[in-house]
């Protein structure tokens, strides 16, 4: 069985956090669309790993990114993910934990941390229970209900992994503006290779823009 799920990964820092970089609590922050997948791969090239551990195989892989606000506050990078081999202990709120690869970064004037421009992402992990984010907050936001998959692979076996989420919560997303689902509404990521800004619907189609800026202006006009 396959697992989805939605990880609170990274902070991004806004304009207000820019103007007032004293007050940010976090010893690194983000840009909207600062991570990308290595050159020629995607996103779904990226592995979900246990404690950043490149001993054991991978657990899952990412799906897609999108960049939301959170009911808990703050601007955040979420990753969708599938996980094919979910740990038992897997529950809401398990922390998470970002690796990435800096191709572009520098520390806002006045400020104590580093803001990431832009930057690879190598892979996500599950943290176990008891190790702590780098980033307070990131954290499982949701887990969906299994999902009929291929058998695993023979040989490949571990204590602390199942097929399923077993007792897992399902638990709720709740977005900015106070909206609660548990279908999520259309997702907006990044083809890194041109720049294209994507928008998935949930019927399956995509809506595309040719760069940000193009999508920022749809936006302001009421059109997307």
């Amino acid at each position: 069985m396959t697992v989805p799920v939605i990880l609170r990964a990274a902070p991004v820092a806004t304009d207000a956090e820019l103007m007032e970089p004293e007050d940010v609590q976090h010893h690194e922050m983000y840009s909207r669309f600062s991570l990308e997948p290595l050159p020629n791969r995607e996103f779904t090239d990226v592995p979900i790993r246990v404690d950043h551990s490149k001993d054991e195989p991978p657990i899952g892989h990412v799906t897609a990114l999108r960049v939301d606000e959170s009911a808990y506050g703050g601007t955040w990078i979420y990753v969708h993910a599938k996980l094919d081999y979910p740990p038992q202990w897997l529950r809401k709120f398990t922390p998470v934990s970002v690796s990435r690869a800096s191709v572009s970064s520098r520390t806002p004037w006045g400020a104590e941390w580093l803001l990431v421009q832009r930057a690879i992402l190598t892979e996500v992990s599950l943290l176990r229970p008891g190790v702590k984010p780098a980033h307070p907050g990131a954290r499982v936001e949701w887990i969906g209900k299994p999902e009929p998959t291929r058998s695993p692979a023979a040989g490949r076996g571990s204590s602390d992994r199942a097929p399923a989420v077993g007792g897992a919560e399902e638990g709720e997303v709740i977005y900015g503006g106070g909206r609660i689902r548990r279908e999520f509404p259309a997702l907006v990521t990044v083809r890194s290779a041109r720049g294209e800004v994507i928008r998935h619907e949930p019927d399956g189609s995509q809506t595309i823009w040719a760069s940000e800026a193009d999508y920022r202006a749809d936006s302001l006009a009421g059109i997307r």
